[in-house]
């Protein structure tokens, strides 16, 4: 428990003999460890406002537990580990029973129910996307500026997202100190990429609607054409309420890509139902969301799969272990959602065998074990035993 000036633990998430204890619970006591001093910056120098916005506290300590590890104790690899902090958010999300990562809470039960996977791992998740598309340089910079001016006071959503694009009140602005005032704030809240990115609007759309998004990709000559909706494992697209539950939904997608034709990561901003984006004649693949920084669900329209499946075959070290477990991920929850046929996700997880590095291949394993368990139950002895 973070309080100030007497942070206090459990046995298990504090004592750790070297001669006694595995690396799994050395990771575990020093990511508690750091999750509890993050604390003393996100909740107690800094508070939320009201429980509404709990997830400004558990949110960033739980992403700070990732962060302050692999700065300190790199040899765990804590980063490793964000990839199911994130799968586990997106199992949660992508049911109609979730809830926006601020919602009202007015009394103990709901202030209770405010303690869950979407204030915690949603919200790591989206501070994570957040920061890797303004960039780590100005996400940094912009937390410091949020704990400074709100030292021993309280904050809002919007403190958080006026201070990362650089933006202070009139009095600020006035003092002579180098940033937008309100009135441009609305207008230019961050100048990125060439582009103005409104980030109270963009962030509303993460912090304020349920779910999460699905970014379907077809590949036409130079160009992807893009399409959002709401990803739901619990409603089919063939159900008639399919229409009820996409109504109304929108976010501002923070997409990144790479492909084969250069070795940068591309940025763009999605705001609309439908986008395209020009990548070129001579890229033969693209991977959307690289190493899974963002928060959405990624679906490769028409041979896209196809495509995917040839790459990790022929040459799976292109893509990082990070985009490699996403593709597995992404695969099997698309098949959940009855978006993509198995047979697509079983081929595409047809290269594990020359898979070296343990978070894919774990991921595809974990897939390949749940459906072992369905086979067998369904009496398909032969097949059961070629699963074996």
């Amino acid at each position: 428990m973070e309080n100030w000036g007497l942070t206090t633990y459990r046995e298990t998430s504090l004592l750790y003999d070297p001669l006694t204890s595995s690396i799994s619970d050395e990771l575990w006591v020093t990511m508690v460890i750091g999750h509890e001093l993050a604390h003393q910056w996100f909740g107690n120098l800094v508070t939320m406002d009201w429980w509404n916005d709990i997830w400004l506290n558990e949110g960033f300590a739980r992403y700070m537990e990732y962060i302050s590890v692999e700065a300190t104790y790199p040899e765990l690899k804590a980063e490793e580990y964000l990839l199911h902090t994130c799968f586990v958010a997106v199992a949660h999300d992508s049911l109609n029973s979730s809830r926006p990562i601020s919602s009202p809470a007015e009394n103990p039960t709901q202030i209770k129910e405010m303690f869950d996977t979407v204030s915690y791992n949603k919200g790591a998740c989206v501070l994570h996307m957040l920061r890797h598309f303004l960039t780590k340089e100005v996400f940094q910079s912009g937390i410091v500026r949020y704990l400074r001016k709100y030292s021993y006071g309280n904050a809002h959503n919007q403190d958080l997202w006026d201070s990362l694009a650089n933006t202070c009140s009139e009095d600020d602005f006035t003092s002579g100190k180098h940033c937008y005032s309100s009135d441009q704030a609305s207008k230019n809240a961050y100048l990125f990429a060439g582009e103005h990115l409104n980030l109270t609007a963009m962030m509303n759309t993460w912090t304020l609607q349920k779910g999460i998004p699905l970014v379907t990709v077809t590949r036409k000559g130079p160009r992807l054409l893009l399409r959002q909706n709401r990803f739901l494992r619990t409603v089919l697209p063939s159900d008639p309420q399919w229409p009820a539950v996409q109504h109304g939904f929108l976010w501002h997608i923070p997409l990144t890509y790479k492909t084969d034709a250069s070795s940068t990561i591309h940025r763009h901003l999605m705001t609309s139902p439908t986008d395209s984006i020009h990548i070129g004649e001579e890229a033969s693949w693209v991977k959307i969301n690289s190493d899974m920084t963002g928060y959405y669900v990624v679906h490769y329209a028409d041979d896209g799969w196809d495509v995917m499946v040839k790459l990790l075959r022929e040459n799976h070290t292109a893509l990082s272990y990070k985009d490699r477990t996403h593709l597995i991920h992404n695969a099997f929850q698309l098949v959940t959602a009855g978006h993509l046929p198995l047979d697509k996700a079983l081929d595409l997880i047809g290269y594990l065998q020359l898979e070296k590095q343990t978070v894919p291949l774990l991921e595809g394993l974990g897939y390949l074990e749940a459906f072992y368990h369905i086979i067998e139950k369904r009496d398909e002895p032969i097949l059961t035993k070629d699963l074996g």
